[in-house]
């Protein structure tokens, strides 16, 4: 699990602070982060080591060149030892998400939650019928008057009937293609001309869950 930056402080005087808790909290009772005695000594050392170094690099009385690389040194030292540490901790099922706010990490889970199949269909309507080609658009069904999909969308299926007799459903369709952005160009042969074409359409997520079929909608194709 991946640790983000940002539950280190950017400040250096920020970051000490930040890990002097961190250091204390874990010193005191190792056990309850999954730690052991030696690991709490590590991050105290290094803890420790980086504090002083900046209290000695931001005294106007001792801040020199050579102690403010000192400062760095120690600094980059303390963000190696302990990141692994808040890592292995914000990842860890067994410490509570109240241990890991305490200690100054953001609580994740480890499984993220599946996205469901879309519960709505789109909403097919004709911009265009030209020369070998129908132009079309989609909205949702519960925001018709928008061009957003629904939340865990990423496509849009089409399916389409050409031919002169009704079709039963979308299971006589034919399918022809995935969309994610509009509007929707559908190409036709010269052999089409004059006949209907019937189209439907449902969402789909990344991971393939499709929801309900939008309903039917017919245009004559123009000859090319």
């Amino acid at each position: 699990m991946h640790v983000a930056s940002s539950y280190i402080p950017t400040k250096q005087e920020a970051q000490a602070t930040w890990g002097s808790n961190f250091s204390t909290l874990i010193t005191a009772t190792p056990a309850l982060y999954g730690l052991s005695a030696a690991d709490a000594s590590i991050i105290a050392t290094a803890t420790s080591a980086f504090t002083t170094a900046l209290n000695t690099a931001l005294d106007p009385s001792t801040k020199t060149s050579v102690t403010v690389a000192a400062k760095d040194t120690a600094r980059a030292n303390w963000l190696t030892v302990v990141r692994p540490y808040a890592q292995q901790i914000a990842g860890s099922p067994g410490v509570t998400p109240d241990d890991k706010i305490a200690l100054g990490l953001n609580p994740r889970t480890s499984t993220p939650t599946p996205i469901p199949a879309p519960s709505t269909s789109p909403l097919l309507t004709f911009i265009a019928a030209t020369p070998g080609q129908h132009t079309l658009r989609a909205a949702d069904q519960n925001t018709p008057d928008t061009r957003g999909k629904p939340a865990g969308v990423t496509q849009l299926q089409l399916y389409r009937f050409i031919g002169t007799t009704t079709p039963t459903g979308p299971g006589d369709a034919d399918f022809y293609g995935v969309f994610t952005k509009q509007p929707m160009a559908v190409n036709f042969v010269s052999g089409d001309n004059g006949k209907n074409c019937w189209y439907w359409a449902r969402w789909q997520t990344r991971t393939g869950l499709v929801g309900p079929w939008s309903t039917t909608i017919m245009q004559v194709v123009i000859a090319p």
